[in-house]
């Protein structure tokens, strides 16, 4: 019997690219093909990001590792990147196509033209995949100053709320414990017939999904429709990505931000109000052209008060295109690495202090992984939980009882 072919597909950035992965996986698995995260096979795909210069160095330096590890295979690129910059991934040797966002459909067809002349060793994933992401929402209209996004991923459109509903009714009965809902700006989700998140939201009740998380939400795009569904529905996980970027409010309204401090910890408070043990995760960008010492000093404030239980760190670099770009008042490279130094560490502190509370208790774990007698897994609030069992766990939920915690990760037992 002949070894299936295989594609390796590796994602960088958010969750709506962790979705399109997650699409081109499922449409690959239906023609037959063996599709994950493979490290060597017949075709590697990378799905960019490009929302800093770090973003577009990392993809480049995974394209390179890829190539390196598979002489000979079909090297395909695709995501925001290519989207942006295709000259700069055409230009890298060993890279056989650059497709862009607008090309994604498309890829599946392209792949099955390059497997024959692609040879290589099958591998099998690593791991059951317990979790899927289902996008709902394109395209973003907010034109943040230091944003490359408006150009990469072009004008909002939302999918029908019946299209959305049946897929997820698939994935729940295939076995799948936990989607997560993706949108470049998920809130502003409004289906060709009208309805709103809230409304998506509610009607996902009835597809027995088991868990239920959104990729991200803008602090302004919370309603009081959304924030009653989200009160409301007891398989969305207790787990919310609210981006703050700046704690200052001048940095806010240069970054062309809609909101200002005072809202959103005024929005936190109303959440966890709402939904009792609700945790917070949040985007921070350190210096932004303006950024003064004392700025940044607010947005360390923010994080405090907010008590996120992670934060997601990125040093401002100046994309071509943005408006921020051209902006006076450049912040020097030495300080947005001090800066950026001391935002992290207060990441792990908060995080530290969140795994902490959780001593004592019990919470239900989807294992995601298994190596060497531990599973590796996540509790409903996010919380990422270790614990000893077996290799058959993967993809089932475990109640877990909290015995110790460190680095913001928790070690517990079954039980």
């Amino acid at each position: 019997m002949a070894a299936p072919i295989t594609v390796g597909i590796h994602t960088l950035g958010c969750k709506v690219n962790q979705c399109d992965g997650d699409r081109l996986c499922r449409a690959l698995r239906a023609l037959g093909l063996e599709a994950g995260d493979q490290a060597r096979s017949q075709v590697q795909v990378v799905n960019t990001c490009s929302v800093t210069a770090t973003a577009d160095a990392k993809s480049r330096k995974l394209i390179r590792r890829l190539i390196q590890a598979n002489p000979g295979a079909a090297v395909v690129v695709t995501g925001c990147y290519a989207e942006l910059r295709p000259e700069q991934l055409q230009a890298i040797p060993g890279v056989t196509a650059v497709v862009g966002n607008g090309g994604k459909e498309s890829l599946p067809e392209l792949i099955l033209a390059l497997v024959a002349a692609a040879p290589g060793p099958p591998l099998p994933p690593a791991h059951r995949r317990c979790r899927a992401f289902v996008g709902v929402q394109d395209g973003c209209d907010n034109c943040c100053a230091y944003c490359t996004v408006p150009h990469a991923r072009g004008a909002m459109a939302s999918r029908p709320t019946a299209q959305v509903v049946a897929e997820v009714a698939e994935l729940a009965a295939a076995g799948v414990r936990e989607v997560v809902v993706c949108g470049i700006r998920l809130g502003a989700y409004r289906s060709p017939s009208g309805e709103g998140l809230a409304h998506l939201l509610r009607a996902l009740r009835a597809t027995g999904i088991e868990r239920i998380r959104f990729s991200s939400l803008e602090p302004w795009d919370v309603d009081d429709d959304l924030l009653a569904a989200i009160a409301a529905n007891p398989a969305l996980c207790p787990h919310l990505h609210l981006p703050a970027q700046s704690g200052d409010d001048q940095v806010l309204a240069a970054m062309g931000r809609r909101n200002r401090a005072a809202d959103f910890l005024a929005l936190a408070g109303r959440l966890r109000q709402a939904r009792s043990g609700l945790a917070l995760s949040t985007d921070l960008l350190v210096g932004f052209p303006g950024e003064s010492d004392q700025a940044f000093q607010r947005t360390l404030e923010l994080a405090r008060q907010a008590e996120f239980c992670r934060l997601h760190v990125f040093k401002y670099s100046p994309r071509p295109g943005t408006r921020a770009a051209g902006l006076p008042g450049q912040v020097p490279e030495l300080e947005k690495a001090r800066r950026s130094r001391l935002l992290l560490a207060l990441g792990e502190e908060l995080a530290a202090r969140f795994a902490q509370r959780h001593l004592g208790s019990r919470v239900p774990v989807l294992v995601e992984r298994w190596r060497a007698g531990i599973c590796q897994g996540y509790a409903p609030d996010y919380l990422p939980v270790e614990l000893p069992g077996r290799r058959e766990w993967c993809g089932q939920v475990v109640e877990t009882e909290i015995m110790s915690a460190a680095g913001g990760r928790a070690m517990g037992r079954p039980g």
